[in-house]
């Protein structure tokens, strides 16, 4: 095998890593471990561990790790990884004790700062994490990732006023890079929302979004959309054999982005028989490997073994993350795109489809600073089209699929908790149980944008949050279908 450049080959993996590329890291990281002596370099088994952790490999990742740290044991950045590693696994204590022997090494490391700061962001003490960044802040040595942590806090704790004037320093400065500004853009945006300060804030949403690659294509999109219909029939889907395995453990909630699909994993993870898995990316995984494979030559027998191997695959997964639950939910939302997949692969599965007011929806997608699969959010007429996408296909995939779909509106459940908790856990089959409704007091960890907001009771502002913004919205609302425009005479839903 010809020898790779050790510096650059790892400043890709870690910019694939800051895309949201893991597997093409992983891939990179692999090659680097099979140079001579590569199992044993400190520097490749971090970059193997980062890669393990983005995959949600954590039990992996904290085994690397840790044979890392045998080899080099006063590396601030390996203590900071596993505890990284440690927070995942909601192993919090250990977590705050790795991440605090980092800055013993290192007492300025940033990643260790930020990681002990979102330990306190995920255990909601935000007085503490403001009390470990305030003096590091007044030094004036400021990090920029420490800064978009701080001013993170200062929103939590309505210190708004602190906040802004800290991002004001530096986001608007179009010389700093794009990586940097762009989440500080978001970040400023969200204070000036907080503070009511609303075409501040658009505006500088809107400054976040040019930043961002600007290649979604409507309507190339509107064309795949319209070939997975066609595609896709009722009579193509009974032609696919269904895997000889039980499959009722698998539950997906899944819709567009920021449409409750966090909260209502919450909800459902209080119960006893549930374990909410978070955003898993499995299915992605058996998409690709049916698209690449040629089932039509193969024997009927071979299609069932072969749709088999990979419902048992699935469901392995959700026994090891899940463990003793009688369910396990994957609340990646846009697996809405692969219901057809789901109901042949996994057809015991449950789906519990999240709907909100469109235009909120989109308006929050507009907002949100996402990693990965965004493109769509770069522009408000963007987001309308794919808007529409979205919902053709999720009523396509109600008329052709028996696998169940419930549908759950936010603003009901926002209005009436208990009676839409009561719809989805009867549609699980289960008992129900009280606990869902003290959603909020869970100490369970989500990594997700809505983090902030499962860890407080049910609230309302951001039912028709849109109006806010409403004089800023004509590009997306003439890219809606008409049904999801404004009602003179009532609000959408």
């Amino acid at each position: 095998m010809p020898s790779l450049n050790e510096s650059q080959t790892l400043l890709q993996v870690r910019k694939l890593l800051a895309s949201g590329n893991n597997q093409q890291a992983f891939e990179l990281v692999k090659k680097l471990m099979k140079q001579p002596g590569g199992k044993k370099n400190p520097l490749y088994l971090a970059h193997l561990a980062d890669c393990q952790i983005r995959s949600m490999q954590i039990t992996q990742a904290l085994e690397t790790i840790n044979k890392a740290i045998k080899i080099d044991p006063n590396n601030a950045m390996l203590r900071t990884i596993k505890g990284q590693s440690l927070t995942h696994c909601n192993r919090m204590d250990e977590a705050i004790e790795s991440f605090r022997a980092a800055l013993k090494l290192n007492p300025s490391w940033p990643p260790a700062i930020r990681g002990l700061t979102e330990v306190f962001f995920l255990q909601n003490r935000p007085e503490d994490a403001y009390d470990l960044l305030k003096p590091i802040i007044s030094s004036g040595s400021i990090d920029p990732q420490v800064a978009l942590s701080f001013t993170k806090v200062c929103g939590m704790l309505d210190k708004l006023d602190e906040g802004i004037a800290l991002l004001e320093l530096w986001v608007f400065n179009e010389e700093a890079p794009p990586d940097l500004r762009k989440p500080g853009l978001f970040q400023l945006g969200g204070l000036y929302d907080k503070a009511k300060r609303y075409d501040d804030a658009f505006v500088t949403f809107n400054k976040a979004n040019e930043l961002r690659p600007g290649n979604f294509r409507p309507d190339r999109h509107k064309i795949a959309t319209d070939n997975v219909i066609a595609g896709t029939t009722k009579a193509a889907l009974a032609t696919l054999p269904e895997p000889k395995c039980d499959t009722s453990k698998a539950v997906f909630i899944l819709g567009m982005p920021r449409s409750g699909t966090s909260l209502v994993e919450q909800v459902l993870s209080c119960h006893p028989s549930i374990h909410g898995a978070g955003e898993m990316t499995a299915i992605d995984d058996i998409v690709a490997a049916l698209q690449h494979s040629d089932m039509s030559r193969m024997p009927r027998s071979e299609v069932e073994a072969y749709v088999t191997k990979f419902a048992k695959g699935y469901i392995h997964l959700l026994n090891e993350t899940g463990g003793a639950a009688t369910m396990v939910t994957d609340k990646n939302p846009f697996n809405f795109k692969h219901i057809g997949v789901i109901s042949k692969v996994l057809p015991g599965a449950k789906i519990i489809h999240c709907v909100r007011n469109p235009i909120d929806t989109c308006v929050s997608n507009y907002f949100q600073d996402f990693i990965g699969r965004s493109a769509y959010a770069d522009t408000l007429a963007g987001l309308g089209s794919y808007y529409n996408d979205y919902h053709r296909l999720m009523e396509h995939w109600k008329s052709v699929v028996q696998t169940p779909i419930l549908d759950v509106v936010y603003e009901d459940v926002v209005e009436d908790l208990e009676a839409n908790a009561r719809r989805m856990l009867e549609l699980l089959g289960v008992d129900w149980d009280p606990e869902v409704l003290r959603f909020h007091e869970s100490k369970r960890i989500t990594t997700t944008a809505s983090t902030e907001q499962v860890r407080k009771p049910i609230y309302q502002t951001s039912k028709q949050r849109w109006k806010r913004y409403e004089k800023h919205l004509d590009p997306l609302i003439e890219a809606l279908d008409p049904e999801f425009r404004p009602n003179p005479e009532s609000a959408p839903r």
